[in-house]
């Protein structure tokens, strides 16, 4: 799985954590339509980066794995595979 940096658009009246609503690439933006699953990584007292992971389904069926390094507030995303 390969990861390329984007921006996210997320919903500007949660308080408890970000939610993602939009991935916007260079050339257009994709409505994000279902949060499947999300979770995070790292924590205050670790050596890792507290990073924060979205699986998000958008409006054209297309299934994306969002990552959110929350020290950088930096956004990337992968195409998630769907085997049948």
């Amino acid at each position: 799985m390969e990861f390329f940096p984007v921006t996210v658009q997320c919903c500007s009246g949660c308080k408890t954590e970000e939610v993602p609503q939009k991935i916007i690439l260079s050339d257009h933006s994709l409505v994000i339509m279902q949060v499947i699953d999300s979770w995070y990584e790292g924590s205050l007292a670790s050596t890792h980066p507290l990073v924060d992971y979205f699986k998000v389904k958008t409006l054209d069926g297309t299934v994306y794995l969002l990552c959110h390094e929350l020290d950088y507030d930096q956004w990337s995303a992968a195409k998630f595979l769907v085997h049948p």
